[in-house]
């Protein structure tokens, strides 16, 4: 840079020689200027400043950046291409400004215009704008079944993130849709977290059962404040041997009570609960009531061993529950533990053979029942039941009456097995004055439906019919009516009505109660013998409390007469008692006081006044009148309406009264009563005067520094009007620029805020005074307010912040910079005086703020007087890269001292001699790394990190160049990842350079040559050519003898893609495979007896030929059919047979 400025230098002297026109220097030239890197495109992020001596318009550009573009007029700095930190966290390049000299004065030669470059750095501010990763994702788990609740499953979940801002990264777990809740099963667990770093695991809550769940399926979601990411994470149970057998389909049998022994019943069938490598089940029976069955233990074939008797059973149903025991066979021998038996309950149902007739619960049934019981109503007490003991269409019978009366009915018509039985009334009149009709007799008959022969059985039953009450008085009306005063007094007939029984004595006439029911039925009382209505007792009749015209007028109450002394049936009519009105009652005002205001000299009231009695008798007519407060007789009132008017007809004179006033009563009458009520008038004085002040105009004098709130000058006005029309309000109009006020009721005007003598030193103000009349009328002075300047205005920077730059070698006493600043106050430079204070601070070449008391804030310092800025101590760049200064004018000058404060930023620029160095092994004569890598690795899978370093600027970025096709290198940090997979079998040496660029002037690179060697790793499974092999051997055969071939191929180079054979298994000691080329033959021939088994299976395991840790096998099935041969004799099924005949 220091030969750069030396360049600029001796170009501007030659144009100073030849031409004598100045070059434009820089005010404002953006160095060290801070832009956060998601600043949107099209934002202006600075702006240029320059000038020429000649005062020549200048023209601003940008060089060495496609970052920002300047207007060339304004020197507009506008971002035009997106930032990205994590890409170049500095953008270096040159700012120009060059003059328009145009033709030399007297001259026709045309001269060149002057060109200023200046080096800038701008440096990028980080923001979160990155989401985090996952590292080698997706992620999946094999889990055996038994590993118990709290161990971690998965440790190697890894997360980073580029920015260095942001919040602790955190993980979360989330279900997936298709496999809910798996997040209640497993805890994500923090084992290490920061902004860019993130380890943890994965730790089982909950047991794993391989039969409820073979796997789960759940989200990671990695957040680091603002941005997230997702991956999947999949659990995979292993099984093991932990669980019983399973029985399936239906353990229900049905079979006829005549079956022949031997017949199947059903057929039970169960599975090894665990599926991973299923074990043969045999079966057992536990309980076999009466010896009915025998079970295959094979087979699970359920059959009859002896004839079949459904009546000795002790169910009445005709089911036979049955416990049934299932066992894996384990080696050949069946288990005895919980983890290979279970046990299930079958049920068999023996069907029925008809042979017994419906069967009644008693011989005979009696019941008793009124004559008038209702159509439909069920014999009471019947409690009548059948039974057939036979089961299905056996046990279908049918009921029906012998009835000659036709009164009754069963029900219900039709049953199966057992039912209830209720005969119900249906038809005929039971009158128990008829002695033919006191008792009836029916016969009622159960007959089998679906038999043949249909059986059959009867009972009686036997009705008596007893007397009742069963007629309801009677009235000659349908409707019922009365009236009544309602001030009659208590005791006042109001009315008689009776009502009449066909029945006789207290079911009749002479057994009937009367009385009232309903709402109001208290107002009157009923004779309950002899029907006479009377007014009941009241106090005060005619009250609302009794009966009253105005509260309830009309009556409607039920009637009732019920026979048998009031316990029998009854007859409800309704009555209807009309009231009759009185005049009984005072009529009311609706207000105790009504207020009105009116004008002097009014003809009428706007609105209207009228005032207003009611009264609650319908029949009262009210009156009105002014009986007090009508002096002079100033008001009429309507005797009918009510209204008040003024009764003057040229207007309301209120002469010789001395009151605003007017207090009337007036009185409203029924004839009879009689009440009263007040009217307030108010009447209202006219504004015709208007506010007048003392003076026309007013003057004052104040000093600029006079404080917020002192009084400047009183104003005052008087109104000759009276009341409210003189009550005067002060207020400013205008002119005051709201630097005064004015107190509304005093007039006097103070300052209401700081003045300023150099923005405004004379104010014309126009006060006005308003009385309270209405309309309002106002009244106008000119108060005139004149400003004495005084020495009150701060020294500041102009501008605030200044900005110089210095080479990291300048010798101390090196001027640097000149502050400048102004003071409005003063016209003399000599009255400033400048100073360094704190805070001071710096940042260092990677832009990050310097912690601590570090030399950098001794390195400069500023003359008192001239406010030169001198290097006072040599500079370390190493320490501080950009130093920021508090600089403090002083006008001392002033009454009191007056100090302003500014900022100036000085930048130490680097000199750049040194080359980026990549860590060892890597040196200068041998730039070169050899690595060894696993095939197959994730992408994204980490080589190394390679991060440069350089002695004197920072590392600008990371480049492989030419591009490699397997791996990329992180601008920033020098990482190298994979970008796609590596086969050792199509890549086993990959070869690419890595560069460095640092960030220094000029900028320097240093380059490193990579050769990776791919490392074989066994990644492929054997493959058998067949998923399943089926061979058939006799049952005689030898030892030795060939069963059959497997082969299984391999797709991994060298020793790994070598197969191995072995058997595993229940029956993998009964046969023998070449390890090698993969032949089955017999090791064990006690096995092959076709008699005891028809079919072997067992499984061959094809394993290659890695490691023990990470050799990798296959399973293939082989079932062997064993062919029967002609080797048992004929065998009698018991030693000895008896017979009877």
């Amino acid at each position: 840079m220091g030969f750069l400025n030396f360049i600029i230098f001796a170009v501007l002297s030659e144009l100073i020689l030849v031409t004598g026109n100045q070059p434009p220097v820089f005010i404002d030239d953006m160095n060290n200027l801070l832009i956060q890197e998601n600043t949107p495109v099209g934002t202006i992020v600075y702006t240029l400043k320059g000038s020429d001596p000649e005062n020549s318009t200048v023209h601003y550009g940008i060089v060495g950046t496609d970052r920002l573009q300047v207007d060339s007029l304004t020197g507009l700095v506008k971002l035009i291409a997106p930032l990205d930190r994590e890409v170049n966290d500095t953008l270096r390049f040159n700012v120009t400004l060059e003059d328009e000299v145009g033709n030399f004065s007297g001259s026709n030669s045309v001269l060149n215009n002057n060109l200023v470059q200046v080096f800038v750095s701008v440096i990028i501010v980080d923001v979160n704008d990155n989401p985090p990763v996952f590292k080698n994702a997706p992620y999946e788990v094999l889990v055996p079944e038994d590993t118990p609740v709290g161990n971690t499953i998965f440790s190697h979940i890894l997360v980073e993130d580029e920015d260095l801002t942001g919040e602790t990264l955190e993980v979360k777990c989330v279900d997936n849709l298709q496999t809910l809740k798996s997040c209640s099963k497993f805890s994500i667990e923090t084992w290490n977290s920061s902004q860019q770093y993130y380890k943890g695991g994965v730790v089982l809550k909950e047991p794993l059962d391989y039969n409820d769940k073979q796997f789960y399926q759940f989200i990671l979601i990695a957040y680091d404040g603002l941005h997230n990411t997702t991956t999947s994470f999949e659990v995979k149970v292993g099984d093991i041997q932990n669980t019983p057998p399973i029985f399936q389909g239906s353990l229900t049998g049905i079979i006829q009570e005549d079956d022949p022994i031997g017949t199947l019943v059903m057929t039970v069938q169960a599975r090894d609960g665990d599926r991973g490598l299923p074990r043969k089940i045999q079966y057992e029976l536990l309980t076999n009531p009466l010896d009915y069955f025998l079970l295959d233990p094979v087979t699970g074939e359920l059959r009859t061993a002896r004839p079949l008797d459904r009546e000795a059973l002790k169910e009445a149903t005709g089911v036979i529950s049955l416990k049934i025991l299932a066992r894996e066979i384990i080696d050949g021998f069946p288990g005895n533990d919980s983890l290979t038996t279970s046990i299930a309950t079958a049920s068999v149902t023996i069907k029925d053979v008809n042979d017994v007739a419906p069967q009644f619960n008693e011989r005979e049934y009696k019941v008793s029942i009124p004559e008038n019981i209702a159509h439909g109503t069920t014999l009471p007490n019947l409690n009548m039941t059948v039974t057939d003991p036979d089961v299905g269409n056996n046990s279908a019978f049918s009921l029906r009456l012998n009835d000659v009366s036709g009164a009754f009915a069963v029900e219900p018509s039709h049953a199966t097995g057992s039912t209830s039985v209720s005969i119900r009334v249906v038809n005929g009149t039971l009158d128990y004055e008829n002695p033919n009709n006191r008792k009836y007799i029916v016969l009622v008959i159960a007959e089998e439906t679906d038999t043949n022969p249909k059986l059959s059985s009867t009972a009686t039953v036997t009705v008596e019919i007893t007397d009742a009450n069963d007629n309801p008085p009677q009235f000659e009306q349908e409707r019922l009516t009365a009236t009544v005063s309602e001030t009659a007094s208590p005791g006042s007939v109001v009315a008689t009505f009776t009502a009449t029984d066909r029945d006789s004595g207290k079911f009749g006439t002479d057994g009937i109660v009367y009385e009232l029911i309903g709402d109001g039925a208290e107002k009157f009382h009923v004779n309950p013998k002899t029907g006479v209505i009377t007014v009941a007792d009241c106090e005060n009749p005619g009250s609302p409390d009794c009966l009253d015209f105005e509260t309830r007028p009309v009556y409607y109450l039920p009637y009732k007469a019920t026979d048998d002394e009031g316990k029998g049936q009854s007859t409800t009519i309704p009555l209807k008692i009309t009231l009759t009105d009185s005049n009984d009652n005072i009529p009311l005002f609706t207000s105790d006081t009504y207020r009105a205001v009116i004008d002097e000299g009014a003809t009428k009231f706007e609105p209207p006044l009228q005032v207003l009695a009611r009264d609650v008798d319908k029949t009262s007519q009210i009156f009105y009148s002014i009986i007090e407060g009508n002096t002079h007789s100033l008001f009429n009132i309507d005797a009918h309406t009510g209204e008040i008017t003024v009764a003057n007809p040229d207007g309301l004179d209120m002469s010789g009264i001395s009151s605003d006033f007017v207090h009337l009563t007036v009185q409203a009458s029924d004839g009879k009563f009689t009440s009263n009520s007040s009217v307030n008038i108010t009447v209202l004085d006219v504004n015709n005067n208007s506010p007048i002040f003392e003076r026309e105009s007013y003057v004052a004098t104040i000093k600029e520094d006079t404080p917020v709130g002192t009084s400047v000058e009183s104003v005052s006005a008087t109104d000759a009007d009276t009341g409210i029309n003189a009550v005067l309000v002060y207020k400013i109009e205008k002119g005051a620029f709201e630097d005064f006020t004015i107190d509304n009721k005093s007039g006097v005007i103070s300052v209401a805020s700081k003045l300023d003598y150099d923005l405004r030193n004379t104010y014309t103000l126009k006060v006005i005074a308003v009385d309270g009349g209405t309309p309002a009328l106002t009244g106008t002075t000119v108060v005139e307010i004149t400003v004495v300047n005084s020495n009150d205005k701060i020294p500041f920077f102009s501008p605030p912040t200044q900005r110089a730059e210095v080479t990291e070698d300048a010798t101390i006493g090196t001027i640097i910079h000149r502050l400048v600043a102004k003071d409005l106050d003063v016209s003399t430079p000599d009255a400033l005086n400048y100073a360094i204070s704190e805070p001071i601070t710096a940042v260092d070449k990677n832009g990050k703020e310097v912690i601590g008391d570090a030399p950098f804030k001794d390195f400069f310092s500023v003359d008192r007087e001239t406010g030169e800025v001198l290097v006072a101590k040599p500079l370390l760049r190493d320490v501080a890269a950009v130093v920021r200064l508090t600089v403090s004018v002083t006008d001392i000058t002033a009454p009191t001292p007056q100090h302003g404060s500014g900022t100036l930023v000085i930048t130490i620029i680097d000199v750049n001699d040194f080359a980026p160095e990549f860590p060892p092994p890597w040196t200068r004569s041998k730039p070169k790394y050899m690595l060894d890598f696993l095939e197959e690795q994730p992408i994204g899978s980490l080589l190394g990190n390679f991060a440069a370093t350089d002695k004197d600027s920072n590392i600008a970025r990371y480049e492989i160049n030419p591009p490699s096709d397997y791996f990329t290198v992180e601008n920033i940090t020098g990482t190298v990842k994979t970008s796609s997979r590596i086969d050792y079998e199509k890549t086993p040496q990959l070869n690419f350079t890595l560069i460095a660029y640092d960030s220094g002037v000029p900028q320097f690179s240093s380059s490193a040559d990579f050769i990776v060697n791919i490392i074989n790793v066994n990644d492929k499974d054997p493959i058998f050519n067949q998923t399943e092999y089926f061979a058939t051997i006799p049952e005689n055969s030898p030892k030795n003898t060939f069963v059959t071939k497997v082969h299984a191929t391999d797709l991994d180079a060298g020793k790994f893609g070598e197969v191995t054979y072995s058997l595993i298994g229940e029956h993998s000691n009964d046969f023998v495979i070449d390890s090698k080329n993969g032949e089955i033959k017999i090791a064990n021939i006690g096995v092959l007896d076709r008699e005891a088994r028809q079919e072997i299976i067992i499984q061959v395991l094809a394993t290659d030929g890695g490691p023990a840790e990470t050799h990798r096998s296959v399973v293939a099935t082989v079932h062997i059919k064993i062919l029967d041969v002609n080797d048992n004799p004929p065998a009698f099924t018991q030693h000895h047979y008896t017979a009877k005949i």
